[in-house]
């Protein structure tokens, strides 16, 4: 890593051509996220630990001038400074055929008593890993591919959520004749690309495809899918969307930012207003299927290791929750998931009994879930929409 600074780093100002180069080395080091800010060196974030590798502070207008190359808009600094935040998709040539993909947020900051740009980069590996080597626990991997209706993968931003379903959704190309549509923000995973598919694939960007999430949900129902991706939900127009989608008969996925399991179907009912909540209750849990929460720890040794908590949601979940509070649907899907599904922990044992992660990472499991039994009870039934918002664990 210290060769970074020395190899890439030019003597003067950063240039486009010489942060193409870094890039580069980022995602052929493993880097997860490349962030420059003000006044400060380049950071990378690798295998969940940061790393400096730059030497210097960037300048603000070095910020400007990298925002405007990465966007490949002439006018992006200026749009960001102007309190637009720009998310969007870049890539660096390496040689023919090879390219390295990143998806790019732009913020405007503080910056002493001027006002600067953050850049966050992520890498977007270019084909999904394979099923098979993801180590899926069995009974998992029974209910990953249903006959019909809504799978939800939840965690926090950098948990693997795209990943492990991009490996779900290559694997039902490769194996199933299915109709297969996506609704990305930006499009991860080369879905088109798999070798032996059986079936079509054709993958959307958010928002330069089709505007936005809600809407793509809507769209879905027109195209006769077999298999939907949504690759967010979030907000009431989404959800609605998505619940019906699955209703309609396809095999539905999408992703949440919940912290576990037994949170999920409240937290999503929450965004919906108050007289809307009990009807929406009973969509979602007719639609639902399989609730999967994931988290990545580190590996002993280097890297990351994923641990799962899953839920089948079958007729006997749904006479369990069904009428229930929120409050009460959250105590009794905690007890489920330990009696009919996996918990985080039970997930981190393994782990641990496989020798891939540290004994103090089951300890910080074990720990979070003693606290959230008084935790998320109350909190959920008058919880707005506003606090289904991405939320960062201190574990993962």
């Amino acid at each position: 890593m210290a060769d970074w600074k020395t190899v890439h780093e030019p003597p003067g100002t950063w240039t486009p051509e010489a942060f193409d180069r870094l890039l580069v080395e980022a995602f052929d080091q493993h880097a997860s996220d490349v962030i420059l800010a003000p006044e400060t060196p380049i950071w990378a974030r690798v295998h969940g630990r940061f790393i400096a590798i730059s030497s210097r502070p960037l300048s603000d207008g070095e910020i400007q001038i990298l925002t405007n190359h990465v966007a490949r808009s002439d006018t992006a600094a200026n749009e960001v400074l102007a309190g637009k935040d720009k998310d969007c998709a870049t890539e660096v040539y390496v040689r023919r055929g090879e390219t390295r993909r990143f998806r790019v947020n732009a913020t405007a900051c503080q910056n002493g008593t001027a006002t600067s740009i953050s850049l966050v980069l992520r890498t977007i590996p270019g084909r999904p890993p394979d099923l098979a080597e993801m180590d899926i626990e069995p009974a998992l991997m029974d209910t990953l591919i249903p006959q019909n209706g809504l799978v939800i993968v939840t965690g926090t931003t950098g948990s693997g959520k795209s990943t492990l379903l991009a490996a779900v959704l290559a694997y039902i190309r490769q194996n199933y004749p299915w109709h297969m549509i996506t609704y990305e923000h930006p499009i991860e995973f080369d879905l088109r690309d798999i070798p032996n598919a059986m079936g079509p694939c054709v993958q959307s960007e958010v928002p330069y495809h089709i505007k936005e999430f809600g809407r793509a949900a809507r769209n879905a129902n027109r195209r006769a899918p077999d298999v939907a991706l949504v690759g967010e939900s979030r907000d009431p127009e989404t959800f609605r969307g998505v619940m019906e989608l699955a209703d309609s008969g396809p095999r539905v996925y999408t992703t949440g930012h919940t912290r576990s399991v037994e949170e999920t179907p409240a937290r999503i009912v929450a965004v919906f207003p108050p007289g809307e909540q009990s009807f929406r209750t009973g969509l979602l849990m007719a639609a639902l299927r399989l609730i999967v929460h994931q988290r990545l720890l580190p590996r002993k040794g280097g890297g990351r290791v994923a641990i799962r908590s899953f839920l089948a949601i079958d007729q006997y979940v749904r006479d369990q929750v069904v009428g229930l509070s929120a409050a009460q649907s959250v105590a009794i899907l905690r007890t489920l998931v330990a009696t009919r599904g996996q918990t985080l922990l039970v997930s981190a044992q393994k782990a641990l009994e496989k020798g891939l992660i540290e004994e103090t990472e089951v300890e910080k499991i074990r720990q979070e879930m003693e606290s959230s039994q008084d935790i998320v009870v109350g909190p959920l039934e008058s919880a707005p929409a506003s606090d289904f918002q991405e939320r960062r664990d201190a574990v993962a």
